[in-house]
């Protein structure tokens, strides 16, 4: 029997469609990205038309030599992007280890990522002026100017 835990929903499975897996796909990224970064993370993302968000992943061999390590910070950036999908909604992210995430805790690499994908998900998603969405407060009454 397998744990609840482990059941992928709908919700928060992590199809074909939500990956990066052209070299287009990246290169359109790279062209023109909006970017954000951190001590153990780079992102990069570009806006899409449609509502679905796609992850493509860098982990080179500068990061470390040792394919274990590329692949735990692999794992833990897909299995986070999976979880936080739904806020991603209508980006394309490219995420790029730096070689000091090798040494890091998994739960301090998790908080940082999640900071970086916050950040990507608070960006204007209108494409009206401005970098970031319209807030949820109501706008200030300025008072009359009558004496």
């Amino acid at each position: 029997m397998v744990p609840k835990a482990c059941v992928l929903t709908a919700r928060n499975d992590f199809p074909r469609t939500a990956r990066l897996l052209a070299a287009a796909d990246f290169a359109a990224v790279f062209a023109s990205p909006v970017r954000q970064q951190s001590a153990w993370f780079r992102v990069q993302a570009l806006r899409r038309a449609d509502g679905n968000a796609r992850i493509g992943l860098a982990v080179s061999r500068k990061v470390s030599t040792r394919a274990v390590a590329r692949n735990r910070l692999r794992r833990l950036a897909r299995e986070l992007f999976r979880l936080q999908r739904a806020s991603l909604a209508g980006w394309d992210l490219v995420v790029m280890a730096k070689p000091a995430a090798v040494a890091a805790e998994a739960a301090a690499l998790r908080a940082d990522l999640a900071r970086l994908y916050a950040r990507i998900a608070a960006l204007n998603p209108t494409g009206t002026a401005g970098t970031m969405a319209p807030s949820s407060r109501p706008a200030p009454v300025e008072p009359d100017s009558q004496p």
